[in-house]
């Protein structure tokens, strides 16, 4: 998984997308644009630098998997759209409750009712509010038995019905 971080003019930094696996980071260089964003790996990655004029020869000799890239690109778009609808409005609780459900779906490989919860502090990069916060709701849904821990780690099961209630709060 990759984080990308966008700076406030305070200095602090805020996570603004996830990537997992097979996502293509950086586009805006299709555009000639200046990334905007820092990159930071949260676990280990495997990673391929395509350059400016790969892409462009892509564009020209093999329109079809360009296209497919371009996809992706409005992937993205749809995406930083649903963070600031689902992660930037509404109270505390609802806003942690969405970012655990699309945690949930995030990673592929997780069973149904599973999540590896990100730090507290990355929820709280993610969702614009301090780690105290998050960390006091994800208390609540700890004692409401809404998240059970498993093990070590950062691995938990979720009650969906009961989080579904709350992230519609």
């Amino acid at each position: 998984m990759v984080k990308l971080l966008s700076y406030l003019p305070n200095g602090r930094a805020r996570i603004i997308r996830l990537h997992s696996p097979d996502h293509w980071i950086g586009l805006e260089s299709i555009l000639g644009q200046p990334y905007e964003h820092t990159a930071v790996a949260v676990e280990d990655v495997d990673a391929q630098f395509v350059s400016l004029e790969k892409l462009r020869l892509l564009r020209c000799q093999e329109p079809a998997q360009f296209a497919e890239i371009l996809t992706q690109v409005y992937a993205h778009l749809v995406e930083a759209d649903r963070w600031i609808a689902e992660f930037s409005t509404g109270g505390i609780k609802p806003r942690v409750a969405r970012l655990i459900e699309f945690l949930s779906r995030f990673e592929r490989s997780a069973a149904a009712g599973v999540v590896e919860l990100l730090t507290v502090h990355e929820m709280a990069d993610i969702l614009g509010v301090t780690a105290e916060s998050v960390s006091r709701t994800l208390a609540l849904f700890k004692r409401s038995q809404i998240l059970t821990k498993q093990g070590s780690g950062h691995t938990y099961t979720f009650d969906s019905r009961k989080l579904r209630y709350v992230a519609q709060e």
